[in-house]
């Protein structure tokens, strides 16, 4: 599966959406936890949508998976130029 743009709404299908690209990878949430620095516990609860990790949390999850957050306005196709 390789991911491409997608919209996330909540923090559950945040969490389906590391754990898919986690799977690609073919990597356990304790070796991504280990390169992190976060407890395989956390990364089990961000998965599953039931963690309110903090932002510095959720971008070093996405930057180990090779992901990055984007943001732009509602509806819109074009990235938002602060």
């Amino acid at each position: 599966m390789t991911v491409s743009r997608r919209v996330i709404t909540s923090i559950e299908s945040l969490g389906t959406m590391i754990r898919a690209r986690r799977k690609e990878l073919r990597m356990s949430q304790e070796e991504l936890g280990q390169r992190i620095g976060v407890h395989q516990v956390t990364l089990s609860a961000i998965e599953r949508g039931s963690a309110r990790a903090r932002l510095d949390t959720l971008l070093r999850v996405l930057s180990a998976l090779d992901l990055e957050l984007t943001l732009q306005t509602k509806g819109s196709n074009a990235q938002v130029d602060w």
